[in-house]
């Protein structure tokens, strides 16, 4: 029986110094000499996190935790409870191979056409956490940190440091207007005068170009049929390209009349030209409200079309009809 004891005892004893063996530090060197972002990983689920402690510079530096982060160049240890055994880990942080490209990188600031024809944009590429001298490589053939006499477009820049690390750079060439800063005013052609208020719809993008925007107009309104109907807006704005970007709102309208339609696109991340642009357009309700009931006849005065201006009576399009007593009717004919 003293026998077996023995050996139970002794076999207790190998598997407890191969759980401890076993378990090990795994880490991170850091980028560079002077860099702190070295990183201790105890490799073991088999130990409570709250007898973790983590000891470097004659310090605590972390209790309760599996990992350790932003290590300096050193000597550390680890100390935690197994069974009731305390165990210390001793491991060193060295210093890896510096990576010269690490945030290796940069921007462009474009400065805008005057108009979409002009041809007389400038854009600078700047160049951060890099080695002088820097080569530069654009689309369009040029080689020096700033083009100049750009058509409105996008343009990019590959770019170079003394180490060899490289980047791409692209931004856009827009047109400038009256507004030309932190928000672009737009004034579409409009259906009525001296418009009774101004109803606003607001829509967040930030995948809009906003410096490319050159018009904005309205291509419908749905009528409503009662007072508490909302009424959609379709707005169209369109790029220097030509390309329409539709947007759906919509709004309540209180009473019959004029009003001004307003649809502002913003975007609060943007640090540079436009965040915001703001969309005009007049449009008379007629359809809105309780009728009354009256016994004048209307006449038709004439026919415009969405942009407000006068056509002929046409199949297979939707035409505004303006009668004599000032309404004003959406029509679609077969």
């Amino acid at each position: 029986m003293k026998n077996l004891k023995l050996l139970l005892l002794t076999l207790l004893s190998v598997l407890s110094f191969n759980l401890f063996s076993q378990t090990q530090v795994y880490v991170t060197q850091t980028s560079g000499p002077n860099i702190c972002d070295g990183t201790a990983v105890l490799d073991t689920s088999n130990v409570l996190p709250t007898s973790i402690f983590w000891q470097g510079m004659g310090m605590i530096i972390n209790q309760g935790s599996y990992m350790v982060t932003n290590l300096c160049v050193g000597t550390y240890s680890v100390t935690f409870n197994s069974n009731g055994t305390p165990v210390t880990l001793t491991f060193n942080i060295t210093a890896g191979n510096f990576n010269p490209c690490l945030n290796f990188g940069g921007f462009l600031t474009p400065t805008n056409s005057n108009d979409s024809l002009s041809c007389d944009g400038i854009v600078t590429a700047l160049i951060t956490n890099g080695t002088g001298p820097y080569t530069y490589q654009w689309s369009n053939g040029a080689t020096t940190p700033t083009i100049n006499n750009l058509c409105p477009g996008q343009y990019c820049c590959y770019v170079s440091d003394a180490n060899g690390c490289t980047a791409t750079l692209c931004d856009t060439v827009g047109v400038q207007s009256p507004n030309y800063g932190d928000t672009l005013i737009i004034t579409a052609a409009g259906m009525c005068n001296n418009p009774i208020g101004t109803l606003s719809s607001t829509v967040e993008d930030c995948n809009l170009n906003y410096n490319s925007i050159d018009s904005a107009y309205i291509t419908n309104i749905t009528i409503p049929q009662n007072p508490l109907d909302s009424v959609m807006v379709t707005w169209m704005l369109v790029d220097t390209n030509g390309v329409n970007l539709p947007y759906q709102v919509y709004t309540m309208v209180p009473s019959t009349g004029c009003y001004n339609f307003q649809l502002i696109v913003y975007c609060l991340q943007k640090s540079m030209n436009y965040k915001t642009i703001i969309a005009n357009a007049t449009w008379y309700m007629y359809n809105v409200g309780i009728k009354e009931l009256s016994g004048n006849s209307r006449q038709l005065i004439k026919v415009v079309d969405l942009m407000g201006r006068e056509v002929s009576v046409q199949p297979n399009k939707l035409l505004v009809y303006v009668y004599s007593d000032g309404t004003r009717e959406m029509k679609y004919i077969h």
